[in-house]
Protein backbone atom coordinates (compact mmCIF):
# COMPACT_ATOMS: atom_id res chain seq x y z
CA UNK A 1 0.00 0.00 0.00
CA UNK A 2 2.64 2.28 0.80
CA UNK A 3 4.59 1.92 -2.58
CA UNK A 4 1.22 2.51 -4.60
CA UNK A 5 0.58 5.75 -2.69
CA UNK A 6 4.12 6.75 -3.03
CA UNK A 7 3.25 6.30 -7.27
CA UNK A 8 -0.54 7.56 -6.67
CA UNK A 9 1.43 11.00 -5.58
CA UNK A 10 4.22 11.44 -7.58
CA UNK A 11 1.71 10.73 -10.50
CA UNK A 12 0.59 14.86 -10.98
CA UNK A 13 4.26 15.56 -10.67
CA UNK A 14 5.28 13.09 -13.62
CA UNK A 15 2.41 14.62 -15.62
CA UNK A 16 3.76 17.97 -15.10
CA UNK A 17 7.44 17.09 -16.21
CA UNK A 18 6.13 15.29 -19.05
CA UNK A 19 4.38 18.76 -20.49
CA UNK A 20 7.16 21.14 -19.75
CA UNK A 21 9.56 18.20 -21.97
CA UNK A 22 7.31 18.73 -24.60
CA UNK A 23 6.95 22.05 -24.95
CA UNK A 24 8.72 23.38 -28.43
CA UNK A 25 12.41 24.41 -27.45
CA UNK A 26 11.56 28.02 -29.67
CA UNK A 27 8.85 28.36 -27.10
CA UNK A 28 11.47 28.61 -24.30
CA UNK A 29 12.93 32.14 -23.69
CA UNK A 30 16.60 31.55 -24.04
CA UNK A 31 17.41 34.41 -27.16
CA UNK A 32 19.12 37.60 -26.22
CA UNK A 33 18.89 39.41 -29.40
CA UNK A 34 22.31 38.83 -30.50
CA UNK A 35 23.17 36.44 -33.44
CA UNK A 36 26.37 34.47 -32.42
CA UNK A 37 26.30 31.66 -35.01
CA UNK A 38 24.51 30.01 -37.91
CA UNK A 39 22.53 27.36 -35.03
CA UNK A 40 21.91 30.88 -32.67
CA UNK A 41 18.19 31.08 -31.49
CA UNK A 42 15.87 31.25 -34.55
CA UNK A 43 14.76 34.62 -33.24
CA UNK A 44 18.08 36.22 -32.48
CA UNK A 45 19.09 35.41 -36.32
CA UNK A 46 16.40 35.36 -38.59
CA UNK A 47 18.61 35.39 -41.56
CA UNK A 48 21.93 35.26 -40.15
CA UNK A 49 24.68 33.39 -42.57
CA UNK A 50 22.09 33.81 -45.48
CA UNK A 51 23.55 36.64 -46.85
CA UNK A 52 20.42 38.71 -45.54
CA UNK A 53 19.40 40.67 -42.49
CA UNK A 54 16.16 42.14 -41.28
CA UNK A 55 16.26 45.75 -40.37
CA UNK A 56 18.00 46.75 -37.24
CA UNK A 57 19.25 42.85 -36.41
CA UNK A 58 22.47 42.92 -34.81
CA UNK A 59 24.91 40.39 -36.03
CA UNK A 60 28.10 39.36 -34.25
CA UNK A 61 28.42 36.48 -36.91
CA UNK A 62 27.95 38.29 -40.06
CA UNK A 63 28.65 42.00 -40.04
CA UNK A 64 28.56 42.59 -43.10
CA UNK A 65 24.45 41.08 -43.51
CA UNK A 66 24.35 43.73 -41.34
CA UNK A 67 25.51 47.29 -42.81
CA UNK A 68 25.11 50.61 -40.41
CA UNK A 69 22.87 53.09 -42.16
CA UNK A 70 25.78 55.51 -43.12
CA UNK A 71 26.79 52.96 -46.03
CA UNK A 72 28.03 53.92 -49.85
CA UNK A 73 26.11 51.70 -51.93
CA UNK A 74 28.07 50.97 -54.82
CA UNK A 75 26.30 52.21 -58.25
CA UNK A 76 28.34 50.47 -61.11
CA UNK A 77 28.32 53.71 -64.00
CA UNK A 78 30.00 51.95 -66.66
CA UNK A 79 28.10 48.68 -66.51
CA UNK A 80 25.32 49.21 -69.30
CA UNK A 81 26.96 48.53 -73.19
CA UNK A 82 28.53 51.51 -74.34
CA UNK A 83 27.88 53.47 -77.41
CA UNK A 84 29.33 53.03 -80.60
CA UNK A 85 33.35 54.66 -81.04
CA UNK A 86 33.74 55.28 -77.15
CA UNK A 87 37.07 53.92 -75.69
CA UNK A 88 36.95 55.73 -72.42
CA UNK A 89 40.49 53.64 -71.16
CA UNK A 90 42.56 54.90 -74.11
CA UNK A 91 43.70 51.54 -74.75
CA UNK A 92 42.38 51.26 -78.96
CA UNK A 93 39.96 48.66 -77.84
CA UNK A 94 36.45 50.04 -78.61
CA UNK A 95 34.25 49.75 -75.35
CA UNK A 96 31.55 48.49 -76.93
CA UNK A 97 33.45 45.67 -78.45
CA UNK A 98 35.16 44.86 -74.43
CA UNK A 99 31.36 44.98 -73.52
CA UNK A 100 30.92 42.38 -75.91
CA UNK A 101 33.28 40.24 -75.52
CA UNK A 102 33.04 40.39 -71.59
CA UNK A 103 29.45 39.24 -71.53
CA UNK A 104 29.96 36.70 -74.60
CA UNK A 105 33.05 34.56 -72.75
CA UNK A 106 31.90 35.24 -68.74
CA UNK A 107 32.06 31.61 -67.55
CA UNK A 108 29.14 29.52 -66.12
CA UNK A 109 30.73 29.30 -62.45
CA UNK A 110 28.87 26.18 -60.97
CA UNK A 111 28.15 26.94 -57.11
CA UNK A 112 26.98 24.25 -54.62
CA UNK A 113 25.57 25.28 -51.27
CA UNK A 114 23.17 28.34 -51.07
CA UNK A 115 24.44 29.50 -47.76
CA UNK A 116 28.24 29.46 -48.32
CA UNK A 117 28.42 29.77 -52.02
CA UNK A 118 25.49 31.05 -53.93
CA UNK A 119 24.74 34.01 -51.24
CA UNK A 120 27.85 35.15 -50.85
CA UNK A 121 28.36 35.78 -54.58
CA UNK A 122 28.12 39.88 -55.50
CA UNK A 123 26.04 38.71 -58.76
CA UNK A 124 23.51 37.19 -56.70
CA UNK A 125 23.45 39.59 -54.59
CA UNK A 126 22.98 42.53 -57.16
CA UNK A 127 26.92 43.91 -57.06
CA UNK A 128 28.80 44.40 -59.68
CA UNK A 129 32.16 42.66 -60.64
CA UNK A 130 35.12 44.41 -62.00
CA UNK A 131 36.49 43.01 -65.56
CA UNK A 132 40.06 44.28 -67.27
CA UNK A 133 41.09 43.64 -71.43
CA UNK A 134 44.23 44.51 -72.80
CA UNK A 135 45.69 43.83 -75.67
CA UNK A 136 48.68 40.77 -76.03
CA UNK A 137 51.79 41.33 -77.30
CA UNK A 138 52.23 40.17 -80.91
CA UNK A 139 53.81 36.31 -80.87
CA UNK A 140 53.46 32.99 -81.86
CA UNK A 141 49.70 32.11 -82.67
CA UNK A 142 48.95 35.82 -81.89
CA UNK A 143 51.55 37.13 -84.28
CA UNK A 144 49.33 39.75 -85.48
CA UNK A 145 49.01 43.33 -83.98
CA UNK A 146 45.44 43.06 -82.08
CA UNK A 147 45.26 39.57 -82.99
CA UNK A 148 44.91 38.36 -79.19
CA UNK A 149 42.96 39.68 -76.32
CA UNK A 150 42.99 38.80 -72.61
CA UNK A 151 40.31 39.36 -70.57
CA UNK A 152 40.11 38.85 -66.69
CA UNK A 153 37.25 38.27 -64.47
CA UNK A 154 37.26 39.60 -60.84
CA UNK A 155 34.88 36.81 -59.46
CA UNK A 156 34.37 38.67 -55.72
CA UNK A 157 32.53 36.94 -52.83
CA UNK A 158 31.41 38.40 -49.82
CA UNK A 159 33.16 35.60 -47.58
CA UNK A 160 36.05 32.86 -47.64
CA UNK A 161 34.30 30.11 -45.88
CA UNK A 162 37.86 28.08 -45.22
CA UNK A 163 38.38 24.54 -45.27
CA UNK A 164 36.11 22.70 -42.52
CA UNK A 165 35.30 26.18 -40.85
CA UNK A 166 39.44 26.92 -40.57
CA UNK A 167 40.70 29.94 -42.08
CA UNK A 168 37.02 31.53 -42.95
CA UNK A 169 37.43 35.33 -43.91
CA UNK A 170 35.78 38.40 -45.01
CA UNK A 171 36.18 38.99 -48.62
CA UNK A 172 37.20 36.49 -51.09
CA UNK A 173 38.59 38.01 -54.66
CA UNK A 174 38.67 34.98 -57.03
CA UNK A 175 39.60 35.59 -60.51
CA UNK A 176 39.45 34.08 -63.88
CA UNK A 177 40.98 34.65 -67.18
CA UNK A 178 40.98 33.92 -71.10
CA UNK A 179 42.28 34.92 -74.10
CA UNK A 180 39.94 35.75 -77.30
CA UNK A 181 41.60 35.22 -81.01
CA UNK A 182 39.53 37.03 -83.46
CA UNK A 183 38.88 35.04 -86.76
CA UNK A 184 38.60 38.32 -89.27
CA UNK A 185 40.62 41.40 -90.06
CA UNK A 186 41.38 43.65 -87.03
CA UNK A 187 38.68 46.33 -88.62
CA UNK A 188 35.83 44.06 -89.12
CA UNK A 189 36.55 42.05 -86.01
CA UNK A 190 35.70 45.29 -84.02
CA UNK A 191 32.14 45.52 -84.68
CA UNK A 192 31.45 41.31 -83.46
CA UNK A 193 32.42 39.05 -80.29
CA UNK A 194 31.36 36.58 -83.39
CA UNK A 195 34.24 37.12 -85.13
CA UNK A 196 36.31 35.83 -81.60
CA UNK A 197 37.17 32.71 -80.31
CA UNK A 198 38.47 31.48 -77.20
CA UNK A 199 42.19 29.99 -77.10
CA UNK A 200 43.63 29.60 -73.36
CA UNK A 201 41.88 30.20 -69.93
CA UNK A 202 43.10 29.93 -66.45
CA UNK A 203 41.51 28.86 -63.83
CA UNK A 204 42.87 30.56 -60.49
CA UNK A 205 42.06 28.10 -57.35
CA UNK A 206 44.57 29.33 -54.31
CA UNK A 207 47.30 31.07 -56.48
CA UNK A 208 50.06 31.59 -55.13
CA UNK A 209 49.51 29.83 -51.97
CA UNK A 210 51.24 26.53 -50.96
CA UNK A 211 48.07 24.68 -51.74
CA UNK A 212 47.78 26.21 -55.78
CA UNK A 213 45.62 24.32 -57.69
CA UNK A 214 44.98 27.04 -60.63
CA UNK A 215 45.35 25.47 -64.20
CA UNK A 216 45.45 27.01 -67.79
CA UNK A 217 43.82 25.24 -70.42
CA UNK A 218 43.92 25.15 -74.41
CA UNK A 219 41.11 25.38 -76.78
CA UNK A 220 42.73 24.18 -80.55
CA UNK A 221 46.06 25.17 -81.02
CA UNK A 222 47.09 22.80 -78.67
CA UNK A 223 50.46 22.48 -77.77
CA UNK A 224 52.89 19.70 -77.55
CA UNK A 225 54.10 18.98 -73.71
CA UNK A 226 57.56 18.29 -74.49
CA UNK A 227 57.61 20.66 -77.36
CA UNK A 228 61.19 22.42 -76.99
CA UNK A 229 65.07 21.91 -77.19
CA UNK A 230 68.10 19.97 -76.36
CA UNK A 231 71.12 21.64 -74.08
CA UNK A 232 73.90 21.24 -71.70
CA UNK A 233 76.95 18.67 -71.95
CA UNK A 234 75.78 14.69 -72.61
CA UNK A 235 76.63 12.08 -70.26
CA UNK A 236 80.02 10.54 -71.31
CA UNK A 237 78.66 7.29 -71.16
CA UNK A 238 76.10 8.31 -73.48
CA UNK A 239 78.23 8.40 -76.79
CA UNK A 240 76.45 11.56 -77.40
CA UNK A 241 78.81 14.34 -78.92
CA UNK A 242 76.19 17.13 -79.01
CA UNK A 243 72.80 17.55 -76.99
CA UNK A 244 71.86 20.32 -79.99
CA UNK A 245 70.80 17.68 -82.54
CA UNK A 246 68.60 15.65 -80.13
CA UNK A 247 64.92 16.38 -81.37
CA UNK A 248 62.58 14.93 -78.79
CA UNK A 249 62.67 15.45 -74.86
CA UNK A 250 62.98 11.27 -74.39
CA UNK A 251 66.33 11.35 -76.20
CA UNK A 252 67.60 14.31 -74.75
CA UNK A 253 67.36 13.20 -71.48
CA UNK A 254 68.04 9.64 -71.51
CA UNK A 255 71.44 11.27 -73.06
CA UNK A 256 71.94 13.77 -69.88
CA UNK A 257 71.41 16.59 -71.16
CA UNK A 258 68.71 19.03 -70.09
CA UNK A 259 65.32 19.76 -71.85
CA UNK A 260 64.08 22.85 -72.30
CA UNK A 261 60.22 23.62 -72.45
CA UNK A 262 58.87 26.11 -74.68
CA UNK A 263 56.07 26.69 -72.20
CA UNK A 264 56.99 27.73 -68.61
CA UNK A 265 53.21 25.67 -67.83
CA UNK A 266 52.46 23.78 -70.49
CA UNK A 267 47.97 24.15 -70.81
CA UNK A 268 45.93 21.17 -70.37
CA UNK A 269 44.15 20.57 -74.16
CA UNK A 270 40.50 20.61 -73.21
CA UNK A 271 39.02 20.81 -76.99
CA UNK A 272 41.22 20.53 -80.01
CA UNK A 273 38.90 23.59 -81.36
CA UNK A 274 38.59 27.36 -80.10
CA UNK A 275 35.32 27.99 -78.05
CA UNK A 276 32.93 30.14 -79.55
CA UNK A 277 31.23 30.49 -76.64
CA UNK A 278 31.63 30.50 -72.68
CA UNK A 279 32.97 27.40 -71.09
CA UNK A 280 31.37 26.04 -67.70
CA UNK A 281 33.44 26.00 -64.69
CA UNK A 282 33.08 24.87 -60.57
CA UNK A 283 33.98 26.61 -57.72
CA UNK A 284 34.66 24.75 -54.75
CA UNK A 285 32.65 25.01 -52.18
CA UNK A 286 32.94 27.36 -49.44
CA UNK A 287 36.77 28.41 -50.35
CA UNK A 288 35.18 29.28 -54.59
CA UNK A 289 38.79 28.33 -55.83
CA UNK A 290 37.98 27.86 -59.65
CA UNK A 291 38.43 24.74 -61.36
CA UNK A 292 37.96 23.60 -64.94
CA UNK A 293 36.62 19.97 -64.16
CA UNK A 294 34.61 18.65 -60.85
CA UNK A 295 37.25 15.90 -61.03
CA UNK A 296 40.24 18.53 -60.52
CA UNK A 297 38.18 20.48 -57.87
CA UNK A 298 37.56 17.63 -55.59
CA UNK A 299 41.46 16.92 -55.99
CA UNK A 300 42.62 20.27 -55.29
CA UNK A 301 43.18 22.31 -52.32
CA UNK A 302 45.03 21.38 -48.77
CA UNK A 303 45.44 17.74 -48.38
CA UNK A 304 45.06 17.27 -44.33
CA UNK A 305 45.16 13.98 -43.86
CA UNK A 306 47.40 13.01 -46.54
CA UNK A 307 45.12 10.87 -48.52
CA UNK A 308 46.26 12.66 -52.25
CA UNK A 309 43.21 14.46 -52.56
CA UNK A 310 42.50 18.22 -51.32
CA UNK A 311 39.77 19.20 -49.27
CA UNK A 312 38.69 21.13 -52.36
CA UNK A 313 34.53 20.16 -52.75
CA UNK A 314 32.50 20.67 -56.00
CA UNK A 315 28.78 19.98 -57.43
CA UNK A 316 29.07 16.86 -59.49
CA UNK A 317 25.31 18.17 -61.01
CA UNK A 318 24.18 21.54 -62.32
CA UNK A 319 23.11 23.73 -58.82
CA UNK A 320 23.56 27.20 -59.69
CA UNK A 321 25.44 28.92 -62.42
CA UNK A 322 26.51 32.40 -61.48
CA UNK A 323 26.07 33.50 -65.12
CA UNK A 324 22.42 33.09 -64.29
CA UNK A 325 22.72 36.56 -62.22
CA UNK A 326 25.11 38.56 -64.40
CA UNK A 327 22.67 40.61 -66.20
CA UNK A 328 24.37 44.06 -66.55
CA UNK A 329 26.55 43.83 -63.31
CA UNK A 330 29.96 43.04 -65.58
CA UNK A 331 32.07 46.20 -64.44
CA UNK A 332 34.99 47.72 -67.20
CA UNK A 333 37.86 48.92 -64.73
CA UNK A 334 40.04 49.89 -67.23
CA UNK A 335 43.44 48.55 -67.60
CA UNK A 336 45.49 50.39 -64.17
CA UNK A 337 46.71 52.97 -66.62
CA UNK A 338 44.34 55.31 -68.36
CA UNK A 339 41.11 54.61 -66.30
CA UNK A 340 37.53 55.04 -67.29
CA UNK A 341 35.16 57.43 -64.59
CA UNK A 342 34.15 54.15 -62.56
CA UNK A 343 36.99 51.64 -60.92
CA UNK A 344 35.08 51.29 -57.79
CA UNK A 345 33.11 48.15 -56.93
CA UNK A 346 31.29 47.43 -53.24
CA UNK A 347 33.60 46.71 -50.49
CA UNK A 348 32.84 42.83 -48.70
CA UNK A 349 31.66 45.03 -46.03
CA UNK A 350 28.63 45.84 -47.82
CA UNK A 351 29.69 49.34 -46.70
CA UNK A 352 31.95 51.37 -48.47
CA UNK A 353 33.65 51.32 -51.68
CA UNK A 354 36.61 49.43 -52.82
CA UNK A 355 38.86 50.59 -55.42
CA UNK A 356 40.06 48.03 -57.77
CA UNK A 357 43.02 49.69 -58.52
CA UNK A 358 44.52 50.69 -55.08
CA UNK A 359 46.56 47.28 -54.29
CA UNK A 360 43.95 47.24 -50.90
CA UNK A 361 43.40 43.84 -49.69
CA UNK A 362 40.07 43.30 -51.07
CA UNK A 363 38.19 42.87 -46.93
CA UNK A 364 40.82 41.05 -44.52
CA UNK A 365 44.79 40.33 -45.12
CA UNK A 366 43.94 36.86 -45.85
CA UNK A 367 42.77 38.44 -49.24
CA UNK A 368 44.48 39.01 -52.03
CA UNK A 369 43.84 42.78 -53.93
CA UNK A 370 42.20 42.52 -57.69
CA UNK A 371 45.47 44.85 -58.45
CA UNK A 372 47.43 42.15 -58.07
CA UNK A 373 44.94 39.86 -60.15
CA UNK A 374 44.56 42.25 -62.52
CA UNK A 375 48.28 42.78 -63.38
CA UNK A 376 50.14 40.24 -62.47
CA UNK A 377 51.94 38.19 -65.45
CA UNK A 378 50.31 35.03 -66.51
CA UNK A 379 52.09 32.22 -68.16
CA UNK A 380 50.42 31.83 -71.67
CA UNK A 381 51.79 29.24 -73.55
CA UNK A 382 51.55 30.64 -77.04
CA UNK A 383 53.71 29.32 -79.50
CA UNK A 384 52.81 27.85 -82.76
Amino acid sequence: MTRLRLLTNLFPVLLLLSAILSVPAAAIPLCDGVCDGPDDCPDDCAYCGDGFCNAGETSSWCPSDCPPPNCTPDTCSTCSRPSLGVDADGDSIPDQLEYDLAHAFFPAVMLKDVESDLQQAYLYRGKAIPYTIRVLPASGICSEAYKCLEIRYGLAYVRDYGDRGLTAHLGDSEFYALIVSRTQSWPVAQSSPGYWQMIRDFTAAHWGASADSSSYGAYGSCPDYYAGYCDGIPDPNSGERSCYRMTNYEWCASSGCTWNFSCQVPPHCYSSYPASSYVQLYASEGKHATYHTDAECDAGGFDYFGVGSGEDECPNTNLYSLRSFKGELLQNVGNGFVLPPDTTIQHPNMCDLYYVWSNQKFGSPDSTSYYQHFTKPLAWCLIN
